[in-house]
């Protein structure tokens, strides 16, 4: 059962084999267990923690067709497009269309700083042309860009703009996009595991984030908890899932998850180039992840 009106996208690690070449294996194995859990709504992949950057477009490519064949026909697919001119961007969204995506999450240009008129208009001259509708992407620890919230306001009666994924960390700011957008039919979602209680009390819609690799049915649970008012049972859930998501991020964002996952027995801590090597073991991630099954046991999953 999944939490009414609560979006859970699974910021989709991509997996490794040892030629440092996409695991189409494991990838499989992965989206097939995904599948299991019908809290998940939908798939995010090649984004941060996808190593999407890292990622040749023909290798974007042949990952987002694998994953549009295997999922379920119920979970929306996502997917990463990075660029840093209008044309570019196009290109990889025509690939994306024709790949079996359904919407592109999509970061500003990260070479040259943009004023907050020129954010604008390269997101409006890339969804006059999409074939696809999009997520705007508001990672400004990346991309040296923060949109700002006049112009998410503005983008966000566009047609072809679905919502926003903010993994800024920034509270306030995600609080101001809700109050900005309220009215429209527009999807603010955070990629900040540690805010999944903050921004559902102020009106986020979801989550697309990287600890639903891990443990989805524990976000489920957390959604579930705040609907009934439980907020004890919420608070322990999404403090646990903020510890997991702070050593992760202290080990590097996607090579922690990366490592975790391997941990929890479900594919490799192998990274993509230009990353180099993969992480040793951590004492204080097996000690979290450990913890997992009494809060399974808890939360009655």
């Amino acid at each position: 059962m999944k939490p009414e009106g609560r979006e859970i996208h699974v910021a989709c690690i991509t997996p490794t084999d040892d030629q440092g070449l996409v695991d189409f294996q494991r990838l499989e194995r992965k989206v097939e267990w995904l599948k299991g859990y019908t809290q998940v709504t939908g798939i995010s992949v090649l984004g941060s923690t996808g190593e999407g950057p890292s990622l040749s477009p023909r290798m974007r490519g042949q990952v987002r067709r694998h994953v549009a064949l295997l999922k379920s026909p119920e979970m929306l697919l996502s997917s990463g497009v990075f660029g840093c001119s209008v044309d570019e961007v196009l290109e990889e969204i025509e690939d994306a269309a024709e790949s079996g995506v359904d919407v592109v999450l999509l970061p500003p240009p990260f070479y040259y700083s943009m004023n907050s008129k020129e954010v604008y208009h390269f997101y409006l001259n890339v969804c006059d042309k999409s074939l696809l509708p999009l997520i705007i992407y508001n990672i400004p620890s990346f991309t040296k860009v923060s949109i700002p919230e006049d112009v998410v306001q503005e983008l966000a009666s566009h047609n072809q703009v679905a919502g926003i994924k903010d993994s800024s960390r920034d509270f306030a700011y995600f609080q101001r996009v809700v109050n900005r957008t309220r009215t429209l039919e527009f999807k603010v979602l955070t990629g900040s595991d540690d805010m999944l209680l903050a921004s559902t009390i102020v009106g986020g819609h979801g989550t697309i984030c990287a600890s639903a690799n891990i443990v989805p049915h524990v976000i489920s649970d957390l959604y579930r908890a705040i609907d009934d008012e439980n907020w004890v049972l919420a608070r322990e859930l999404q403090t646990s899932l903020a510890d997991l998501g702070d050593i992760c991020r202290s080990l590097g964002g996607f090579r922690g998850w990366k490592l975790a996952q391997e941990l929890m027995g479900a594919g490799s801590r192998n990274v993509f180039s230009p990353s180099l090597s993969a992480l040793k073991d951590d004492s204080r991630l097996s000690s979290t992840l450990s913890q997992y099954s009494l809060l399974w046991n808890t939360a009655g999953s």
